[in-house]
This record gives C-alpha cells, sequence and structure tokens, in this order.
C-alpha cells in the first residue's frame, strides 16, 4: 500500500506539469527549393493539417494538468476513482469526429474509439484490464481534454457507446481548432508529406523541440511518368509506395499475364527466366503491380556492390538482401520496435500503413490498433502476392506485403515481408519460386 502510495504522488506531481508547445517551419532542398503544400499528420490520432509551404505550424501538446483543463464541463466522468467500470458523458454542440483512448502512463494506447458523433450528449462505459493509474483522453476536432482515472480493480479494456441523449442546454461553446494547429501529446509520431511540383517526401519523426524541417526533394519517376513518394530511413533513400510500372526505363514493356495457367507454366526447376507483371486479382483498379523475379530484376546478376536497376526508375535499383538488413537493423536500434526494445526483429507495425490490413487482436501486428503504424514512414500497403504453383492469387490483399529482393549471385530468389498478424519483418530465405509475383520497393544508388 506504502508503495502504492508513493507512485501515486510522483503520478500526480508529473501530471501536473505543463506540456511544451512547439513552432514548426519548413525548408526545401535538392531538386526543388520551394515547398508547395504540406499534410502534417498526428499517427496516433489521424489528425491532419494541411498547410501551405511558407506556413509554420504550431505543435500543440496536450495538456496533462488535470487542474487546468479547458472545456472540462463538457464531459462528466464518474465515479473516479471507480472499481471496475466508470461512466463518461461527452457534451456536443456540433456534429463532429471524436476520438477516445485509453493509455496508460508510459504512453501505450490501450484501446480506443473513433466515430462521428451527432450534437447531443453521448454516454461511455469506460475500463482498463488492470489495475492502476490511467489517462483518458477526448479529442474533439482540435481540442483534447485530458483525465487522470483510478481503476481499483481488474476489468477489461473497454470504451463502450451506451447511445445519446439531447443536451440540456441550448448552446454551447465549441472546441475550435486554432490555425495551423496540431494537437499531440509525448511521444507520438508526426507524419509530413511534403509536395513541389512532381516531387514528394515523407519525413516522420517525434516532436522534441521547435526547429526548422528541411525538405529534400528527390527525383524518383519510372518511364510511364508515375512520380513516386520518397522517404530517407536512416541513410538509405526509400521508395515510399510500391512500383507500379510495366515498362523498363528504356521503355521495353513487360508482358501482362492474367490467367492462372499462363503464369503456373513460367514455373520451373532451377528457376525461370520469363518476365511477367499483374495486378493482384487481376483488378487494374487496385494499382497493386506484382512482378516476377526476372522482371523485376530483368534478369541482371548481381555481385553485391554494383547496382542492378532491374525495373527500377533511373537512380534507383532493386535493393539486395545486406540493404533491406540495413533498414531493418536501422529501425531496431532506432526505437522502431513495438515495445521498446532494442532486440528482436518487431518493427512490422513500424513499416506498416496506418491503415488498409485485415484486423487483429495480437499487439504489435500490422492489424492490431492501425492508427499507430507508419512510424518509420515506409507506408507498407498490404498488397497480397501471387504462388508460382497453379499460378493463383494467395487469399487477398488485405493480409500480406512481400517484396523481392537480390541475393548475391544469381542462384536462389529472396523476399522480404510483413503479414498482417504477425510482429515481424521476415525474409522466406533463398527457396523462393521465380514466377512468384511479389511487389517491388526500390532503393536509391
Amino acid at each position: 500500500m506504502i508503495k502504492f502510495l508513493l507512485i501515486s504522488i510522483i503520478v500526480t506531481a508529473s501530471l501536473s506539469l505543463n506540456a511544451q508547445n512547439y513552432d514548426i517551419s519548413f525548408t526545401a532542398s535538392g531538386e526543388s527549393n520551394s515547398i508547395g503544400s504540406i499534410i502534417a499528420t498526428n499517427l496516433s490520432t489521424n489528425e491532419s493539417l494541411t498547410l501551405q509551404g511558407s506556413d509554420m505550424l504550431q505543435l500543440q501538446a496536450t495538456s496533462t494538468d488535470i487542474t487546468k483543463i479547458s472545456n472540462d464541463t463538457d464531459i462528466k466522468l464518474y465515479p473516479n476513482p471507480y472499481n471496475s467500470l466508470s461512466n463518461l458523458e461527452l457534451q456536443l454542440d456540433k456534429n463532429q469526429t471524436v476520438l477516445i483512448a485509453l493509455t496508460n502512463l508510459s504512453g501505450k494506447t490501450l484501446i480506443q474509439y473513433k466515430q462521428e458523433l451527432n450534437a447531443s450528449t453521448h454516454k461511455f462505459n469506460i475500463a482498463t484490464a488492470h489495475a492502476g493509474i490511467y489517462l483518458l483522453s477526448i479529442r474533439t476536432e482540435k481540442k483534447t481534454i485530458c483525465k487522470k482515472i483510478i481503476q481499483n480493480q481488474a476489468s477489461q479494456n473497454l470504451i463502450k457507446h451506451l447511445g445519446s441523449e439531447p443536451n440540456n442546454i441550448s448552446s454551447r461553446s465549441s472546441l475550435k481548432a486554432a490555425n495551423n494547429v496540431l494537437s499531440f501529446t509525448p511521444g507520438d509520431v508526426i507524419s509530413y508529406r511534403f509536395v513541389s511540383g512532381n516531387f514528394t517526401t515523407i519525413i516522420n519523426e517525434i516532436p522534441t523541440s521547435s526547429k526548422v524541417i528541411n525538405a529534400e526533394f528527390v527525383e524518383c519517376s519510372d518511364y510511364e511518368g508515375n512520380h513516386y513518394a520518397v522517404v530517407k530511413i536512416g541513410n538509405q533513400w526509400w521508395m515510399a509506395e510500391n512500383l507500379r510500372s510495366t515498362k523498363y526505363a528504356d521503355g521495353t514493356s513487360i508482358p501482362h499475364v492474367t490467367s492462372d495457367e499462363d503464369w503456373a507454366a513460367m514455373r520451373g526447376m532451377g528457376g525461370s527466366t520469363e518476365r511477367a507483371y499483374c495486378y493482384f486479382n487481376n483488378s487494374e483498379a487496385s494499382n497493386d503491380v506484382l512482378y516476377t523475379y526476372s522482371a523485376a530484376t530483368n534478369n541482371a546478376p548481381y555481385d553485391g556492390v554494383n547496382y542492378a536497376q532491374g525495373i527500377a526508375p533511373n537512380g534507383w535499383h532493386i535493393p539486395g538482401n545486406a540493404e533491406w538488413y540495413e533498414l531493418r537493423d536501422y529501425l531496431i536500434d532506432n526505437g522502431h520496435n513495438y515495445d521498446g526494445s532494442s532486440s528482436g526483429s518487431y518493427i512490422a507495425k513500424s513499416l506498416a500503413s496506418n491503415s488498409g490490413w485485415d484486423t487483429n487482436d495480437k499487439e504489435g501486428s500490422p492489424g492490431y490498433n492501425q492508427l499507430t503504424n507508419n512510424k518509420s514512414g515506409f507506408n507498407a500497403l498490404p498488397t497480397g502476392f501471387r504462388k508460382d504453383y497453379y499460378g493463383r492469387f494467395h487469399f487477398n490483399s488485405r493480409k500480406y506485403a512481400r517484396w523481392w529482393s537480390r541475393p548475391i549471385g544469381n542462384s536462389g530468389r529472396t523476399n522480404f515481408g510483413l503479414n498482417y498478424s504477425s510482429l515481424y519483418f521476415f525474409t522466406d530465405g533463398d527457396n523462393t519460386g521465380n514466377s512468384c509475383g511479389f511487389s517491388v520497393r526500390c532503393v536509391k544508388n
């Protein structure tokens, strides 16, 4: 009991500190020295703002001072402390999207609720799986209200909407968003998408101070005029989206193979030299282009030193195994494991896009609480793959992402990938069939 009281005192003291706001301005370099537009997104809440390149962004930290919360009369929480279940009443004066989240004191989100709610008083049940001290945050438009809650008995992680009833008062002041203000809590990842003409650069970071962010624009476009967003991770520049070209950089077309039978016919012992591409489930509208190994690499051997361009745009190449491992190791060493550890390859969430995956209840997997994905900016979408045996597509496009890699020499085939229900960034080794259909991500020379 003494230990619990001591922790409570320390936590209460820490909650009384005012959070710091940061002013962020922007510059450009590289292929363009001006920024056309910026989309700033808090990946923890999906709250987003669009700015002009000359604008300044204010990152407004969510205050956890329980005695100085604005608009506190808009909510009612009772009882608090409570045994295993508390009640929340939230009064809204206009239709708007509301995000409610329960987090522990280390910042880990336990459960969240996001919904478009109408102008009325909404009632919820609130609970966590274990007894302890937690933070309840309610984000309404671009203002955030935080409450410290104390639960005395074990229950379950729960934010349950019970319904709504008309407001008891005729009018209330709304939670108005200030211009160019994005709210965040310490540890949130802010993603910046910079656009200048055909150039797009992604920068993801956890804000720690006011600063000037430089957007370096890099050329990445294919023969057909597709322009690709790029992201710098460590010392590497990666495409932040999958290749979708159907031609090599010299204009040579790749055969488009649709039928299962024709695709399976390319399979052969020791590897095939057939070049082919397809769209997942043969749906061109999906924009998910899959390639055989020969199509991706243009059958050029890789010696581990010289770049092999393959189907990549000029100035880019198909990554080798060592480059994928460099990406993996950088993320692990720089806090991208979902659990904060510095060993193991628990970086699937950091690589995965924050939408589009099949849902999953395994913490740390891409399908679990997807709003917290994509800390790295790699933005891996679940585009599925095509099996070489029988030429069939594997399940559906919302479970898997797989990309070709270049092993040293020209024997064996390697791919790296993510699974909606796995914590790991994995590789299949050197026994992958050459005529499997996988996506392609390119890395800059």
